[in-house]
């Protein structure tokens, strides 16, 4: 499997993307995503690091989703860069 970058720019701050032995999916502290190591799956895994940063959004603009709203928003998002590398392409152009 190829490993997530080692961090992620948010709203101008780094927030690393580190792998840890969890009992759960994965988790995000002040600056840091954690997705669980013994994770083998490739999809789970960028699903799991998509969710904790937009909990890391959900913190740094003050917000309060559900639980399930994030799932929903980290499927969606996720499956939209997919379907999308056009769009991708556009909104990374500098000019």
């Amino acid at each position: 499997m190829t490993k997530p970058p080692e961090d992620v720019r948010l709203l101008g701050r780094v927030v690393r993307i580190r792998s840890a032995d969890l009992d759960v999916d994965g988790e995000c502290t002040d600056g840091t995503v954690y997705y669980n190591s013994e994770d083998e799956n490739p999809d789970n895994v960028r699903d799991t690091v998509v969710h904790e940063l937009i909990h890391h959004y959900e913190t740094m603009l003050g917000l309060r989703f559900k639980e399930q709203q994030v799932r929903q928003l980290a499927v969606c998002v996720l499956q939209m860069i997919r379907d999308n590398p056009k769009l991708i392409a556009w909104l990374q152009a500098t000019n």
